[in-house]
């Protein structure tokens, strides 16, 4: 894909869409996005990385920005500590207005959404009307499950969301459950350092 006035036609300018970027957060999509970016940089492609950050001691949507083996890293950190609706968990007017921002100011000319846990349904949707292609991998469930994985919260299999008709019963009926975790993983990530949660 040649694009016209570059020093180097062939260079493109990529933003890469995660849930999270190493070294601060560490999981199966986070890697991949982080190793998909070297290697396009390593193409001569321009790469920047626009993730979710978690963060307790900082205010939700505060941006901490970095370079990381030459690609940009944008993290906006985003731990739902005001969120009074199971709706503000997964689509954000303030996160769209971030991202809009970035859309506008980088004007890539690809974005790859690799996931959106955290960040906002609406991505795509913003990409779009901002007439930038796009692509999207699927790492889960997430676009139909809020827990990911399509079973349900006593651990059985879930035939999907049936147009939201069944998904209630995990939001509603999990909620204590899923409070309790929620809570004992952060207590966890207080007390145990980041390098022997995940040790070199």
């Amino acid at each position: 894909m040649a694009i016209q006035g570059r020093k180097d036609p062939n260079t493109i300018k990529i933003l890469l869409v995660s849930n999270g970027y190493p070294p601060t957060n560490i999981g199966g999509v986070e890697v991949y996005t982080a190793s998909l970016a070297r290697e396009l940089v390593e193409t001569r492609h321009q790469v920047t990385v626009f993730a979710r950050a978690s963060n307790r001691s900082l205010a939700d949507y505060t941006q901490l920005n970095e370079t990381i083996d030459s690609v940009t890293v944008i993290r906006v950190v985003n731990d739902h500590k005001k969120s009074s609706t199971f709706y503000d968990t997964f689509a954000d007017a303030t996160i769209d207005s971030i991202f809009e921002g970035i859309l506008s100011n980088l004007s890539p000319d690809v974005v790859h959404f690799n996931h959106l846990i955290s960040l906002s349904a609406h991505l795509p949707t913003l990409t779009n009307q901002h007439n930038i292609p796009s692509i999207i991998t699927l790492h889960d469930h997430w676009p139909i499950c809020h827990r990911i994985t399509l079973l349900d919260w006593q651990y059985r299999m879930c035939g999907g969301p049936q147009n939201g008709g069944v998904c209630h019963l995990c939001v509603m009926g999990g909620a204590k459950r899923s409070l309790l975790s929620i809570e004992l993983a952060r207590l966890l990530k207080s007390i145990i350092p980041l390098n022997l949660r995940f040790p070199q």
